[in-house]
């Protein structure tokens, strides 16, 4: 996953397919996936998880999914805060650091 910290990786928006170079979809995706789900499984102490999220994507009733949905969705699996966190990592070119780190 820590190919998605390195350019032309590291500049793409998610949200954005024309910004994707190199499978930045896959490599930061994955990346932020994984960022999403910790921090989801730490807020919820294991009670939910990026599947959570995953699951309400799939039953998305329209043909259209929103940056606002999505966050809609990680708000419902675990708060606010953490969905705040999830539509910056998806909407801008922010990227989570420190792959592997042991963090809070």
């Amino acid at each position: 996953m820590a190919d998605g910290e390195t350019e032309p990786q590291s500049k793409a928006v998610l949200s954005d397919p024309a910004s994707w170079e190199n499978n930045a979809d896959y490599r930061k995706g994955a990346l932020v996936a994984g960022e999403i789900d910790r921090r989801i499984r730490v807020t919820t102490e294991g009670e939910s998880s990026f599947d959570d999220v995953f699951r309400s994507l799939n039953s998305h009733d329209s043909d259209e999914l929103a940056a606002a949905d999505f966050e809609g969705y990680v708000a419902a699996a675990a708060n606010s805060e953490v969905a705040s966190e999830a539509s910056r990592y998806t909407t801008t070119a922010d990227t989570p650091t420190d792959v592997g780190q042991q963090r809070p």
